[in-house]
C-alpha cells in the first residue's frame, strides 16, 4: 500500500499538471501557516522506499550523508535493484599482458596465458571471450578473437576457458597464432571480456 498526498495537511488539490496533488509552500513565510505540514503521513512512505531498495540490495549503509566523499549507497541500490529486475549482464575488460604466443618451430613462447579476472563469485560468470592484437610489426594488423579460423586451418586458433580465478588462453600448435607475428613479449596482447552476474 501507499498512501495518497492528499492525505496530507495543506496539500494542493489535484489537477491537470499534478493529477495527485501537490506540496506547497506557505503564502507568508512564518506568518500564515498554510503550507503543507512535514509529517510522517506526507514523507513516511518516501522513507520507506528508499529503506527497501537499501534492504533488498544487501548494502550495510556507512551512517553517512550521500556524497562525493562518502558514496552515493542509495543511487547504488538502485542500480543493483534495477539490474537485478532486468537480469542485466555485467562485463569485465582485462588486459591480457605480454603474451609470445609463438611456442613451435623455433618458437620460445607458450601456448598457454592465464589472465586474473578478479571477479569473487565464480558462479555468477557466464563466459569469456579474448581478442589477440598482433605484433607491432607484424604485416596484418587485425585484431583477432582467441577462437579465429582461417581459411586453410583443420581447426580453430585458440580457445578459451575460465575457472574461479583466471580466464585461461590457448594457442594451438601450429595454428594462426603459433607464429612470429605473435611472438614479441613486449606489449599487452589484447584484452578479455567476461561477461557476469550480480
Amino acid at each position: 500500500m501507499a498512501r495518497k498526498l492528499t492525505d496530507g495537511t495543506n496539500v494542493q488539490a489535484p489537477d491537470a499538471d499534478y493529477p495527485k496533488g501537490k506540496i506547497k509552500d506557505e503564502t507568508n513565510p512564518g506568518v500564515s501557516d498554510d503550507g503543507t505540514i512535514l509529517n510522517e503521513i506526507l514523507h513516511g512512505d518516501i522513507v520507506q522506499f528508499f529503506q527497501k531498495l537499501i534492504i533488498d540490495s544487501g548494502i550495510t549503509e556507512n551512517d553517512l550523508p550521500d556524497n562525493v566523499t562518502n558514496g552515493y549507497q542509495l543511487i547504488d541500490a538502485l542500480v543493483k535493484k534495477i539490474q537485478e529486475e532486468t537480469g542485466a549482464v555485467k562485463t569485465k575488460k582485462v588486459n591480457i599482458g605480454n603474451w609470445n604466443m609463438y611456442s613451435t618451430g623455433g618458437g620460445t613462447g607458450s601456448s598457454t596465458f592465464a589472465v586474473a579476472h578478479g571477479l569473487p563469485t565464480f558462479s555468477k560468470i557466464l563466459g569469456a571471450v579474448a581478442w589477440i592484437f598482433p605484433d607491432p610489426a607484424a604485416a596484418a594488423q587485425n585484431k583477432l578473437p582467441i577462437d579465429y579460423w582461417s581459411i586453410l586451418a583443420t581447426k580453430p586458433a585458440g580457445a578459451v576457458n575460465f575457472d574461479a580465478t583466471n580466464v585461461n588462453l590457448f594457442a594451438y600448435a601450429s595454428q594462426f597464432f603459433d607464429s612470429t607475428d605473435f611472438n614479441d613479449d613486449t606489449f599487452n596482447r589484447g584484452h578479455v571480456v567476461v561477461f557476469y552476474e550480480n
